[in-house]
């Protein structure tokens, strides 16, 4: 088992995508840090993950802080006694289109989606360095790929991550460190899941989805044992990609006329 008393760290973990990536790599015999915003969600994570037998380190905390930020990969180290994956997940989707956003909106859903990523890698990197492990970036096919409508903060937060990555790759190439990115497509929702709309409120997101928790989770395993720098989830990812290349006019074309969609919704 590739992960065995390895030490990961799983940015936005107490539900969704990111417990599932944790839950997984705890299947494969690693030592998982679970954090999250809301420390009685993250509580009941943990208990939920110890009826499993699983013993995971639950930290609390902002990751758009870099104060916490520091604290959560110091903790971590002091806890483990070693830093081996540091998977940069905490995201925040949102809907609404640019002209009804405010700068306060924008910079805050940024800080979540790009700048929690660039604080977490600048705490963790040097201990990373030292195990010659890994740094994983999960993205999306909205901004990955291609800015998406109805999600412009969310998009450039993700197309962010494409360029830190590609950054990273280049300046530390002979570090040792594997930097890596997932583009997720429209995953299927949880019961219960919300994003946060324009004027800050929030709706439940009804969709059935293209791919699951569980094949995200998978992707980001794969990803750091093949030490690959790039996975594009789903033939939706695939087709995207491609005709952003070749077509990049009809990609704009086909996404104007999808503006009213329900996957926006």
């Amino acid at each position: 088992m590739k992960f065995r008393d390895k030490t990961v760290i799983v940015t936005g973990s107490s539900r969704g995508i990111g417990r599932t990536i944790a839950g997984m790599f705890m299947e494969e015999g690693a030592r998982v840090v679970i954090n999250g915003r809301n420390p009685e969600q993250l509580r009941n994570t943990q208990v939920e993950f110890q009826s499993m037998g699983y013993q995971p380190l639950a930290i609390p905390g902002d990751v758009t802080d870099p104060g916490f930020c520091r604290k959560l990969v110091e903790q971590t180290v002091a806890h483990f006694d070693r830093l081996d994956y540091l998977i940069n997940n905490a995201g925040l989707p949102v809907r609404g289109f640019f002209e009804e956003l405010t700068p306060e909106f924008f910079k805050k859903v940024i800080d979540v989606n790009l700048m929690s990523a660039v604080y977490c890698t600048m705490a963790a990197l040097p201990f990373i360095k030292q195990t010659r492990g890994s740094v994983v970036f999960i993205s999306s096919l909205s901004g990955g790929i291609r800015g998406i409508p109805n999600s412009a903060p969310y998009s450039v937060g993700k197309m962010g991550l494409t360029a830190l990555a590609q950054t990273l790759q280049s300046e530390l190439r002979h570090s040792g460190v594997h930097f890596g990115l997932v583009r997720v497509g429209f995953v299927k929702a949880y019961p219960g899941k919300k994003v946060l709309k324009y004027d800050n409120s929030l709706m439940e997101v009804h969709r059935r989805g293209h791919e699951t928790e569980e094949d995200v989770g998978r992707a980001v395993m794969r990803l750091i044992r093949r030490r690959k720098f790039k996975i594009t989830q789903t033939l939706l990812g695939k087709a995207l990609s491609f005709f952003q290349w070749i077509a990049p006019g009809f990609v704009n074309w086909a996404l104007y006329k999808t503006l009213n969609h329900k996957m926006y919704r």
